[in-house]
C-alpha cells in the first residue's frame, strides 16, 4: 500500500521565485544572496533614474523662469561672445557601495543675457534761474521833458558773455525809441552769477498813463540757459503849459534833439525862441523810423507858421505847418535856414473924405541872415 501525500493546507504555495530558486538548487550554491544583489541593482537602478529625473525637472524649472523674466524683452536679445552665460547643472547621483556608479551626462542649459540699450545723451539742464529785473522812474514824468529809466537786472546763471539785450515799448502814439540791442552772444554751457544796470532815455508827447513794457533776452532766446523776459511799469506823463508838437526830420539831418529850434507865427510879427535841446534821445517817427523826431512846445500852433532847427554845425531843416499842428507831426524837410517867412497884411477902409493904402508889415529875418 502505498503513503498518499495529502498537501498541508494551512501552508501557503510556493511562489514563482521560489520555484525557480528550488529547479536550479544545487549543492554549495547560495541562491538566497544571489537574490538579495538582484534586488539590491533594481534598487539601486530606480534611485538613480529618479535622480535623474529629478535633475531634468529641475532644470526645465529653471529654464521656464528664465523664459517669464527674459520674455518682455525678447525682441531686444543679441547674443554676443562676451555677454554670454553658460551654466551647467550636474545630477548628484546615489550609488550603493561596491557598485559600479552608471555615468550620466551632464545637462547643459545655455542663457543669453541681453546686451545694454544704447545710453542715451544727457539732456541739457533748463535755466533753473530765470533772469529777473527792476525798472526805475524818475518821481514826474512830462511831455516833452527827456527822462532816463534804468533797468538793473539779475542772472544766477547767466550763460551769455554779455548784458541781455533791450527792446522797449513806451506806448507813445507818436514816437518810439530806435532799437538798440547788443548784437546776439553766444551761450556758454554753463552759466556764472551776473548783475548789471542797462538805461534807456525816452520823451513823450502827449500826456497821460502809460505803460512801458521791457523786453530782456539773452543767447538771442534760444538755447537751455537763454534768458527770454518781460517786465513792466506804469507811469503818469503830466501836462505843461502850452501845446506840444512832434518835428521830424530827415536821415541826412542833424540831431533835432541838440537843434536850436525857433518859430515864426503866421498870425504874429517876430520869431520866438523854442529852446536849444542838449538831450540826445534818438527817438523817431513811430510811422516813419527813418526819420529823427524830437518835440517842441509852444504856447499854440497855427497854420502856415513856419518852423526852423538849426544844428550845431550850421545846417537848417525848414517847414511852414500845414494843419493845425496841436500834437501832430511836423516833418521839416527844406535844407534851408533862411525859409520863406510869414507876411501880415492889414487893409484901412476907406472913409468918405479920405482913403488910406493898405500897410503891409513883413517880419523880421531870422538869424544869420544879411
Amino acid at each position: 500500500m502505498s503513503d498518499v501525500v495529502v498537501p498541508d493546507p494551512v501552508a501557503a504555495p510556493p511562489t514563482r521565485s521560489e520555484l525557480v530558486v528550488a529547479a536550479l538548487s544545487e549543492p554549495g550554491l547560495d541562491l538566497v544572496g544571489a537574490q538579495d544583489r538582484v534586488r539590491a541593482r533594481i534598487a539601486a537602478q530606480r534611485s538613480r533614474w529618479w535622480t535623474v529625473a529629478g535633475a531634468i525637472g529641475a532644470v526645465a524649472v529653471v529654464a521656464g523662469v528664465l523664459l517669464v523674466v527674459l520674455g518682455n524683452d525678447g525682441d531686444d536679445l543679441r547674443a554676443t561672445d562676451d555677454e554670454s552665460t553658460t551654466t551647467t547643472i550636474t545630477a548628484p547621483s546615489t550609488v550603493p557601495e561596491g557598485e559600479a556608479a552608471i555615468p550620466v551626462a551632464p545637462v547643459t542649459t545655455g542663457t543669453t543675457v541681453p546686451a545694454a540699450d544704447a545710453v542715451a545723451p544727457p539732456v541739457a539742464p533748463e535755466s533753473s534761474s530765470p533772469l529777473t529785473a527792476r525798472l526805475s522812474l524818475p518821481s514826474s514824468v512830462s511831455v516833452g521833458a527827456p527822462f532816463t529809466m534804468a533797468i538793473d537786472w539779475n542772472d544766477a546763471d547767466h550763460a551769455a558773455t554779455g548784458e541781455p539785450s533791450v527792446t522797449v515799448e513806451w506806448n507813445d502814439p507818436f514816437l518810439t525809441l530806435a532799437a538798440v540791442e547788443p548784437p546776439p552772444s553766444a551761450c556758454s554751457p554753463t552759466g556764472t552769477p551776473r548783475t548789471g544796470r542797462l538805461e534807456r532815455s525816452f520823451r513823450y508827447s502827449t500826456p497821460g498813463r502809460r505803460t512801458i513794457s521791457v523786453r530782456l533776452r539773452s543767447c538771442t532766446g534760444a538755447g537751455a540757459l537763454a534768458e527770454d523776459t518781460t517786465v513792466e511799469v506804469a507811469v503818469d506823463v503830466r501836462g505843461l503849459g502850452g501845446t506840444p508838437l512832434v518835428v521830424g526830420v530827415d536821415g541826412s539831418a542833424g540831431d533835432p534833439d541838440a537843434a536850436t529850434a525857433l518859430r515864426y507865427p503866421a498870425a504874429a510879427t517876430g520869431a520866438e525862441f523854442l529852446a536849444n535841446r542838449s538831450s540826445a534821445v534818438r527817438q523817431v517817427l513811430r510811422r516813419d523810423p527813418g526819420r529823427r523826431a524830437t518835440v517842441l512846445t509852444a504856447a499854440s500852433w497855427g497854420p502856415g507858421d513856419v518852423l526852423v532847427l538849426e544844428f550845431p554845425d550850421g545846417s537848417c531843416r525848414a517847414g511852414e505847418l500845414g494843419g493845425t499842428g496841436a500834437s501832430e507831426a511836423a516833418v521839416l524837410v527844406e535844407s534851408t535856414c533862411q525859409p520863406v517867412l510869414p507876411t501880415t497884411t492889414t487893409t484901412v477902409p476907406p472913409s468918405s473924405t479920405t482913403s488910406t493904402p493898405s500897410t503891409t508889415s513883413t517880419v523880421p529875418d531870422p538869424p544869420g541872415s544879411p
